[in-house]
């Protein structure tokens, strides 16, 4: 009789584990992150063609797997009218400057507060940067050679120029030279032969600097 009970226990404990994986499963969605998918929109085979499938629910039933697709551009509309449509704007020079703060404050951890002189400075690089993506994007509608390519340089070059700023003013006590602000964007935005020239010159204007 014990060994039976022992028995009808642990089919019970199963029972209960299997109930509970089961209720477990049903509250878990899979998801799947497509990173710059529209990379495969331009495919001539067409192979985002299975996700039609993928994002209509057949019968009422609750779809199986999440599909995520970050783009910098729009899909089509056979994929755009089956899922939901998040599209994020420009960012202003206010956003720009609010997010190198950041990145800045992520740098030296044991800052609260910006000093003026700090804050001045990624200030005057967002609206250099904000200049230069607007006159890049311009120049790419009407550029004949193909020297300018709209966001050829984007905003992960502007984060990695704010890294590179904030660590070099995090090791000289928020100080910094024009050179080597000249210097790490030279190196962040470098790649063709006009990118570097233009942005030095809109951050030479606004640091107040004489072209040579």
């Amino acid at each position: 009789i014990f060994k039976k009970a022992q028995q009808s226990l642990k089919s019970n404990e199963k029972n209960n584990q299997n109930q509970k994986s089961q209720e477990v499963k049903q509250e878990i969605i899979p998801v799947v992150i497509l990173d710059e998918i529209g990379l495969a929109e331009i495919s001539p085979n067409n192979p985002l063609k299975i996700l039609h499938s993928l994002l209509e629910s057949t019968h009422g039933k609750q779809q199986e797997i999440a599909v995520v697709g970050i783009s910098n551009w729009a899909l089509d509309p056979a994929k755009m009218n089956r899922a939901i449509y998040l599209s994020r704007p420009r960012p202003s020079t206010e956003d720009l400057k609010q997010t190198a703060i950041e990145i800045f404050k992520g740098i030296q951890k044991d800052v609260n507060e910006l000093p003026v002189i700090v804050e001045d400075l990624l200030d005057k690089i967002s609206v250099s940067f904000y200049e230069f993506s607007k006159f890049q994007n311009e120049q790419a509608k009407i550029d004949q050679n193909l020297e300018w390519r709209s966001d050829f340089h984007g905003l992960r070059d502007f984060y990695n120029l704010i890294k590179s700023i904030a660590i070099n003013l995090s090791k000289n006590k928020n100080q910094i030279s024009n050179y080597a602000i000249l210097k790490a964007a030279q190196r962040n935005f470098s790649g063709n032969s006009v990118s570097y020239e233009k942005l030095a010159s809109i951050l030479m204007e606004k640091l107040g600097l004489e072209k040579k």
